[in-house]
């Protein structure tokens, strides 16, 4: 239905300090996989290991397809920090279970990563992100949680004010909290 060429399957498995990764190319057309491969590695490794396995795919790809161009550097990991990713991740998966209890547990693991590498502008937006759903959603006393979100709206704008998730995490607050329809536009 999505006329696609090939798919990519993986999984990841973490024991103790080791992560196993698993892919698979697979042909849409024929249903079947073409290529398959498996890997170990140590876990303080994952952002390395990351962009290694996504050059290792694009070959592949590249392989099946012909002539594509890649960059040398696919993955551009937001922190060398394996515990303050973790907390990042753990924070999303809370999060974008979009209830109140979730989203208390997503800040506290934001504010953990944060806690751990203060330049993690992600940590700072799952943070503004988090409050200023609690605010629209009624979760939490909308001018508190308001203030609470543009408080790390400003960290994370110190660190990168370009950034697009930034962007539109204040468009987000000029549309909420001040019906300021142009510059949310903006």
């Amino acid at each position: 239905k999505l006329k696609v060429n090939m798919l990519l399957e993986g999984s990841a498995q973490i024991h103790e300090d080791k992560i196993r990764l698993r892919a698979k190319l697979i042909d849409a057309k024929e249903d079947s996989h073409f290529w398959s491969e498996s890997w170990e590695r140590k876990l303080e490794n994952l952002f390395e290991t990351q962009d290694e396995i996504s050059i290792f795919i694009a070959d592949k790809i590249r392989e099946q397809q012909g002539h594509l161009n890649f960059s040398n550097q696919l993955v551009n990991s937001p922190t060398k920090s394996i515990s303050a990713y973790e907390h990042l991740l753990k924070g999303r998966h809370h999060f974008y279970q979009w209830n109140s209890e979730d989203t208390s547990l997503a800040i506290e693991h934001f504010e953990k990563s944060v806690a751990v590498d203060k330049k993690l502008i992600e940590g700072y937006l799952g943070i503004a992100d988090s409050y200023s759903f609690m605010a629209v959603a009624g979760f939490a006393p909308r001018e508190e949680a308001w203030q609470k979100s543009i408080a790390a709206l400003a960290l994370a704008k110190k660190l990168d004010p370009d950034h697009a998730g930034l962007n539109y995490m204040l468009g987000m607050q000029s549309f909420f909290t001040e019906a300021d329809f142009a510059t949310a536009l903006q």
